[in-house]
C-alpha cells in the first residue's frame, strides 16, 4: 500500500467550520433523530452528537459518508451554512413507514378480496 502526505498549512485551513451546524441542521431538516441518522453515517449515537457539538471531528472517510448520505460535497458540508439548501437523497422515516402502511393495507384489501371471491 502506498503511503500519500499531505502538505498542509495552517494558514489554508478555515478559521470557521459549519460542520457541527449543518449536520444538526440538516438532521433536523429530515426530521431524523441522532441514532437514526448514526445509523445511516456507520456511526453511534454519541459520537454524531460530540460532532454537533463540536467536541469531535470526523475522519476523511467518515466526511465521505456524511457527504453521500446528505447529498451535498464535503466542502458545503464543513465550508457553507446549509440553512437555505434543500436536503434531498435521505427520506423521512415517516415517509417509510407510511408506504409500509399503505402497503399492508393493500395486502389486507387483496387478501379480503380473495376470501370473498371464494365463499361468494
Amino acid at each position: 500500500m502506498k503511503k500519500v502526505y499531505f502538505n498542509v498549512h495552517f494558514k489554508d485551513v478555515p478559521e470557521v467550520s459549519y460542520l457541527s451546524d449543518n449536520i444538526k441542521l440538516l438532521r433536523g431538516q429530515k426530521g431524523l433523530t441522532q441514532e437514526e441518522l448514526a445509523k445511516e453515517f456507520g456511526i453511534k449515537r454519541s459520537l454524531l452528537g460530540a460532532y454537533e457539538e463540536g467536541r469531535a471531528e470526523p475522519s476523511i472517510t467518515t466526511l465521505i459518508r456524511m457527504s453521500k448520505v446528505l447529498g451535498i460535497t464535503i466542502d458545503e458540508l464543513i465550508n457553507k451554512p446549509q440553512s437555505k439548501k434543500p436536503v434531498k437523497n435521505l427520506p423521512k422515516p415517516a415517509d417509510d413507514l407510511v408506504r409500509k402502511i399503505d402497503l399492508v393495507k393493500f395486502l389486507i384489501q387483496d387478501i379480503e378480496s380473495g376470501l370473498k371471491l371464494k365463499q361468494g
